[in-house]
């Protein structure tokens, strides 16, 4: 009889029953060859029927052999590889297993008459290929990955700042021209930008590089302008400054909270850092970048948050049905997971998946994961959600003077002669601040005449002006009539460029101790 793994296998949809062998109208099952050998493998048992599954056998196991093999010859191109196993049925009749490998030579097509067509596996279904899947197919066949292909882009035409930059600190080691660029295969010997090259320059030479962020106010989706507190969408940059961005934003958007218990004051992040770095380099990394149109999407709610990438598992699998703890690896982007590989920001012996587990382990609240063929999906429960007890975390402030322990009231009826003089009080402080920061931002907003709008520059040159100490993005909404999600543009540049800082959640002030911009 089957062995003990037929009914996990039958939900893998790597198994497929026939009842008897179909020659003429033998499509019905060679597709199915087609699908297995494009996909991940699988066996299809002739002699069981489809229904309910019962091993009521073949007439004659070798002849219905010979004439399979027939079949797949005549109309499965390249040849694939397979075996043949008897299988014990009922009343002493046998069922035969066609067990079909996955193949390297893809895309493997069924063809009859005129028509090729190369199917993949859906679950238990065979179906065609998309124009995304036999491109993939093909790549695979030719033992390549895209990021590999040439781009439309020769060397002049793009820069790598930023790529040079972190590469050098990170290894202590410059980038040395057309050599290193030629052995990172971030181009080729014809002096074409590869995709991954395209990809990490500072100009992200592919559109549908874009990540996609927003925090939702509530459980679910809804309305952008209505619905949702900040949105923001990066793109036209390097994957590194994409991945900055996308943390920064969630960042931005998390609460920093504490709690006392007993004696000891402890803080609570609503998402670890940890993960959130791990979820999105596995996005840039391995998401599809064929798919046109297509962006990597981080959706904050208040509960959770998730992240979501083009393109199912390269291997087929379907994450959900995966053991976690031994996940296939295997990189979509060779190119891609290289450099990261280089710039630590991923571990080459593909242990993510563990590496989003490991900060909520002890955790009741526990990441999920979701893929099928088009999509790969990472949930992170927000960790302060629903937690009594929690306040947002303050900005310490320590005195520099010791603290008074004595009972008696201090006498504030008079003044020391000195205090008047050798100090300015707290509003001639605050506005030689206000004015000093003022003058920073009008120079470079000189130099650089296309880094805001006309009316952003005048919005801000103002607003740096009226306000004095903490704000909130509301009130430059407000004061300004403009939407939340331009006023949060507005501040992350400021945030980049080191004119902000944020305080906690939703919190910020003019700083003056940073030379951004300069």
């Amino acid at each position: 009889m089957f062995g003990e793994d037929f009914s996990e296998e039958i939900e893998s949809g790597k198994l497929d029953f026939k009842r008897s062998l179909e020659t003429t109208k033998p499509k019905s099952w060679l597709k199915t060859v087609s699908a297995f050998a494009n996909s991940q493998g699988g066996r299809i048992i002739f002699g069981v029927t489809d229904d309910t599954h019962e091993p009521v056998g073949v007439d004659d196991v070798q002849k219905t052999a010979s004439k399979v093999a027939e079949l797949i010859a005549d109309h499965i191109e390249p040849a694939v590889q397979y075996e043949f196993n008897v299988l014990h049925g009922t009343h002493g009749r046998s069922c035969l297993e066609v067990e079909i490998y996955r193949g390297v030579s893809t895309p493997y097509y069924y063809k009859h008459e005129q028509s090729r067509v190369a199917f993949v596996r859906r679950g238990d279904r065979s179906e065609p290929a998309t124009f995304i899947e036999l491109s993939n197919l093909v790549l695979r066949g030719r033992n390549m990955t895209f990021d590999e292909l040439p781009s439309a882009y020769t060397f002049g035409d793009l820069s790598f700042t930023l790529l040079s930059a972190t590469y050098k600190q990170i290894t202590g080691k410059a980038i040395q021209g057309d050599r290193d660029m030629v052995s990172m295969k971030l181009q080729d010997d014809a002096g074409r930008i590869t995709n991954a090259g395209a990809l990490l320059s500072d100009q992200g030479g592919l559109r549908q590089s874009r990540i996609v962020c927003t925090h939702w106010n509530g459980l679910q989706k809804g309305a952008v302008h209505e619905d949702a507190s900040d949105d923001m969408e990066y793109t036209d940059a390097s994957l590194i400054m994409l991945l900055r961005n996308a943390e920064q934003f969630i960042q931005n958007n998390s609460r920093h909270a504490w709690r006392v218990r007993g004696m000891q004051r402890e803080e609570s992040v609503d998402y670890p850092e940890k993960a959130i770095r791990e979820a999105l380099v596995n996005a840039i990394i391995h998401r599809d970048y064929q798919v046109l149109g297509s962006e990597i999407h981080v959706d904050m709610f208040d509960d959770r948050l998730e992240i979501s990438s083009p393109g199912g598992m390269i291997s087929g699998h379907r994450i959900q049905e995966c053991n976690l703890k031994s996940v296939p690896s295997r990189r979509r982007n060779e190119v891609l997971a290289d450099v990261f590989a280089r710039l630590h920001y991923m571990d080459r012996r593909g242990s993510g998946i563990g590496r989003m587990l490991e900060p909520y382990k002890g955790n009741e609240k526990q990441p999920t994961f979701y893929s099928n063929a088009y999509m790969f999906l990472v949930t992170f429960p927000n960790c302060n959600y629903g937690v009594e007890g929690l306040a947002d975390l303050e900005p310490l402030t320590i005195s520099k003077q010791e603290p008074n322990t004595s009972t008696e009231k201090p006498n504030t009826s008079t003044v020391q002669p000195n205090t008047l003089t050798t100090e300015p009080n707290t509003s001639e402080k605050e506005k030689a601040v206000s004015d000093k920061l003022y003058h920073k931002i009008e120079t470079y907003l000189i130099q650089h005449p296309n880094a805001f709008q006309q009316k952003n520059r005048e919005l801000l040159l103002d607003f740096v002006q009226q306000k004095e100490g903490s704000f909130r993005r509301k009130e430059l909404c407000q004061t300004y009539d403009i939407s939340s999600s331009q006023a949060a543009r507005l501040l992350q540049r400021c945030l980049e460029l080191g004119w902000v800082q944020r305080e906690r959640f939703g919190v910020y002030h003019f700083v003056q101790d940073k030379k951004g911009g300069e």
